[in-house]
């Protein structure tokens, strides 16, 4: 019995030795490909590394200036110099004090000697270090300068390109958290009006899209200016002309009749003296043929070019589609603030076009009816000096006083005066003009060059009417009809008298209308 117990536990024994040795295998082939993986893992870390040997990246120096953006930019770089390398904290802030030099390192210095007498412990933290160079050399407001800066910021005369440039590095530098449409209406707020108008016109609703488009505005408008400079300078008054081709018919019995004949020529004949020429004020030829006649330069050709794109401006602005075309404002009506002087008093058949008429209207100033005279010949706008005295109107000294003189000599009047002058024509237009107050009897109040430069104006001779843009509509201003601009009093067209006088009842009498 013992001998078979014994044979039992030996082949148990035997099994169990098996079964050790068959979890001993496998656990050493699983430590095995471990250490194996380890292994590779190590050395491809180290093959990366030996790799990268030949690529050096540093860290520049830092001088300490003033210059907020050179700081900025030497942190931007830094981190990243530091992510790459795979520095912890101390160690940035060990690479870091190394670049510290000139001013900045003079600061620092004194800085730890004032936390050694003060106690505190010497600084070891790059971020900490960096709080304490932004303190020191960006100001408090920074910040706050770099969001007006990109409200503020506007194209004027560079390319999208470089407005974009501009407003992507202010929005980053300032840190700006704002919707996309924020984002793009203060960049269309900023951008050339030439172009953001056409660019308004299309909904969009990503930036991307809206800088796309602007730069294809702006391409467009190129090409058209390119184009524009080779079209051909011959001038308007040349290019319909054509020359004639007509064969010419001889009468033959009248050639015959001329060979027999001889002619002498003759200069100074009575036909050709009676030829004047317009251009030179001379005799002999006319002005088509005239020596002196010069053609036209390079800058009168780009004048006139200019007047060409103004007046198509103009025609283009007419008939913009939803805004009204065109609002027509005929004089204000009613009684004269000033009676006009008495000259004569025989009417005479007046002609009822403008061909010989200045542009006179009527306005209304603080609830009175003046007399307005248009005359772009005039270098000032003036007002009268009655008419400021009536509406006890506000006077400036004038900036620049000066003395002016009429067609006689000797009469100087010294004009030291300006007042700001509120007017409106009709309800659509109301404006106010500074105005030298000149003691006048024509008008009340002349617009001349200055008034017609600030308005950018268009003056219609046939029409004698004047248009522009005003409050983003165009405005036409009709003048008055010659009966009324020459009509002395309404009594007077009524009951015409050969008398050049008024009674003085009948003075009196028009005094109180």
């Amino acid at each position: 019995m013992s001998e078979e117990r014994l044979a039992k536990m030996e082949e148990k024994l035997n099994g169990m030795t098996e079964a050790i040795s068959i979890l001993v295998n496998a656990v050493n082939k699983l430590t095995g490909e471990k250490t194996r993986d380890g292994v590779e893992e190590e050395n491809s870390c180290r093959h990366n590394d030996e790799g990268d040997k030949h690529i050096r990246v540093k860290i520049l120096d830092i001088q300490g200036s003033l210059n907020q953006e050179e700081l900025l930019e030497w942190f931007h770089s830094a981190e990243r110099v530091f992510e790459y390398k795979g520095y912890d904290d101390s160690k940035k802030f060990k690479v870091a004090d190394l670049k510290l030099k000139g001013y900045a390192s003079l600061w620092y210095e004194g800085l730890k000697q004032k936390r050694a007498r003060s106690g505190k412990a010497p600084l070891k933290s790059w971020e900490k270090l960096k709080k304490k160079l932004q303190d020191k050399f960006i100001p408090a407001d920074y910040t706050q300068e770099l969001f007006l800066n990109s409200t503020h910021l506007k194209q004027s005369e560079g390319s999208v390109e470089s407005y974009l440039r501009d407003f992507e590095q202010l929005t980053l530098q300032g840190e700006i958290q704002e919707k996309p449409e924020q984002k793009i209406a203060r960049f269309l707020e900023g951008l050339d009006p030439r172009i953001s108008e056409k660019v308004r016109l299309k909904p969009l609703w990503s930036f991307d899209e809206v800088v796309r488009l602007a730069q294809r505005v702006e391409k467009q408008g190129k090409s058209r200016a390119s184009h524009k400079k080779t079209v051909s300078k011959t001038p308007p008054w040349k290019q319909n002309f054509t020359p004639r081709t007509e064969p010419v018919v001889r009468d033959e019995r009248r050639l015959d009749k001329e060979k027999d004949t001889t002619i002498i020529p003759f200069r100074n004949s009575v036909g050709e003296m009676r030829r004047k020429c317009y251009q030179c004020q001379g005799y002999g030829h006319f002005s088509k043929e005239c020596p002196t006649k010069k053609s036209l330069t390079a800058i009168e050709m780009q004048d006139m070019e200019a007047v060409g794109e103004a007046w198509e401006e103009f025609q283009v602005d007419s008939g913009e589609s939803g805004v009204p075309p065109e609002v027509v404002l005929p004089p204000d009506e009613g009684t004269a603030l000033v009676l006009y002087r008495v000259m004569h008093s025989q009417l005479t058949p007046l002609e009822e076009d403008q061909r010989q008429q200045i542009f006179q209207t009527r306005c209304t100033v603080m609830g009175k009816i003046c007399h307005v005279l248009i005359d772009s010949g005039s270098c000032t706008n003036a007002a009268s000096t009655m008419m400021v005295e009536k509406l006890n109107l506000p006077t400036l000294n004038h900036p620049q006083p000066y003395k002016l003189r009429w067609l006689s000599r000797g009469t100087e009047i010294q004009v030291d005066k300006q007042v700001p002058l509120p007017f409106s024509i009709g309800k659509a237009y109301n404006n106010q003009v500074l105005c030298d107050v000149i003691p006048m009897d024509a008008c009340h109040i002349l617009l001349g060059r200055p008034w017609a430069f600030d308005r950018d104006i268009v003056h219609f001779g046939r029409s004698n009417t004047y248009s522009f843009r005003h409050d983003g509509r165009r405005v036409t201003l009709t003048p008055l009809a010659p009966s009324i601009t020459n009509r002395t009093g309404p009594e007077m067209k009524k009951n015409p008298r050969e008398s050049l006088l008024l009674k003085e009842a009948d003075f009196e009498k028009e005094a109180k209308k």
